[in-house]
């Protein structure tokens, strides 16, 4: 025996886009150009924003964040995804599907703080408008997002590190998604 119980392991197989193989080259070339089509965009969101004045507003200021965020998205779970689609393999390490989670979770829980930091912009501008340059200062809204992104990768490190210790169930050892998303 080789010393690893039948219950650890270090390697999965991702299901995703399995009967896509087939197509040859075709699904590889149509993700890369979605993939350059949305980070491109998103990076000129973010120029366009940094480069205009008229733009330094709160709202351009957690949209430009957005952008990131999915610029974040798309850069951790697409090349895996193209590169599955060019070797034609689908299994990824353990340690690969934790950090991917991680970053993907990060990701979320981030985007979801930032739409609480947008939306609390958005009542102070609606509600409060005499008030609204005191209140929502450009010193506010660094401390917003950035706290937004803090607290997505610190809070996502604690589920991490419960889930890494945990062992897996004999047998197939599957993921049916395209990445390594652990929700049912």
């Amino acid at each position: 025996m080789s010393g690893v119980s039948e219950n650890q392991t270090t390697w999965l197989t991702l299901v995703g886009f399995g009967k896509l193989k087939h197509l040859g080259f075709l699904p590889f070339a149509l993700f890369l150009a979605i993939y350059v089509a949305t980070v491109g965009g998103n990076i000129l969101i973010v120029l366009a924003v940094a480069s205009s004045r008229t733009l330094h507003t709160p709202m351009y200021f957690f949209l430009c964040h957005f952008s990131l965020l999915e610029i974040g998205y798309t850069s951790n779970i697409v090349p895996r995804l193209l590169q599955s689609f060019l070797e034609g393999g689908d299994l990824i390490s353990l340690v690969g599907c934790l950090a991917q989670f991680y970053v993907f979770a990060s990701l979320a829980a981030a985007e979801c703080l930032m739409l609480s930091a947008m939306s609390y912009d958005r009542y102070l501008a609606i509600c409060h408008p005499l008030h609204y340059p005191v209140l929502m200062s450009t010193w506010c809204c660094v401390r917003l997002a950035t706290g937004a992104w803090f607290s997505g990768f610190f809070f996502s490190a604690f589920t991490l590190a419960l889930a890494a210790p945990l062992s897996l169930c004999p047998g197939r050892r599957v993921i049916d998604h395209y990445f390594c998303d652990f929700a049912p």
